[in-house]
């Protein structure tokens, strides 16, 4: 039992034991029904990008390929409170660098992490300047809960056919607490004759963002399946 998209990034050190748990089931669930998503660490470069992904990433997860490889942040400094054009030479050429291991088959989708509108509209023109093309960007991944969440930037990334990734749905770290206490999450839940986590996720999920989340408990894995089960009135 449990999800089968595993998310993982060279920022979180854990690839290599990620991979040991996957050779660990590897006879239960074969490569082909797992999703795995990890990331390059920011705007890396073309090189040291194309040398992370095929010398460090796909030998400690063990995999000849992966599903979704994102850059997990605009901006090597200030992570996504840098401006658009902080380095977006080196974000271009990272970039670059994806679109090759695409072309390569080593990675099937790319995308981004933690892009705002900002990042993308200066990212977006520096690389069709740069490459006369468009970037196909397939996903950012950004938080998005009851506390965080940029409205603007899901309605532009709607428009260009970019699906957005929610991390932290319940409220990352300090705020699960008051997201699953929150009264009107309550009162739904329980309208519901469902969970609070649930009816979050479902609200999110009817924004059309896919949700990340993750568990140790067996429990709780089954109730985060569950919110296909019901809808919530907008």
């Amino acid at each position: 039992k449990g999800g089968r998209h595993i998310d993982t990034a060279h920022f979180y050190q854990n690839q290599r034991a990620v991979g040991a748990a996957l050779a660990s089931v590897g006879k239960i669930v074969s490569r082909e029904k797992l999703f795995i998503t990890t990331k390059v660490p920011g705007p890396i470069g073309y090189e040291r990008a194309k040398a992370m992904v095929r010398d460090e990433m796909l030998p400690q997860l063990g995999t000849e390929y992966l599903d979704l490889l994102l850059i997990h942040w605009p901006c090597l400094t200030g992570f996504d409170v840098c401006s658009g054009s902080d380095g977006l030479a080196n974000r271009v050429d990272t970039w670059r660098a994806l679109e090759e291991l695409r072309a390569d088959g080593i990675v099937r989708s790319i995308g981004v992490s933690n892009f705002h509108v900002p990042h993308f509209e200066s990212f977006l023109a520096a690389v069709e300047a740069r490459t006369g093309r468009r970037a196909n960007v397939s996903v950012d991944q950004v938080p998005w809960n009851l506390w965080r969440k940029d409205e603007t930037l899901l309605a532009w990334a709607k428009v260009r056919n970019i699906t957005l990734e929610a991390y932290s749905p319940l409220g990352g770290t300090g705020g699960v607490a008051m997201s699953l206490s929150s009264p009107v999450v309550q009162s739904i839940a329980k309208k519901h004759g469902v969970t609070p986590a649930q009816v979050i996720f479902r609200w999110i999920y009817q924004l059309g963002i896919v949700v990340v989340t993750a568990s140790t408990n067996h429990a709780h894995m089954e109730q985060d399946l569950a919110f296909f089960r019901f809808k919530l009135s907008q």
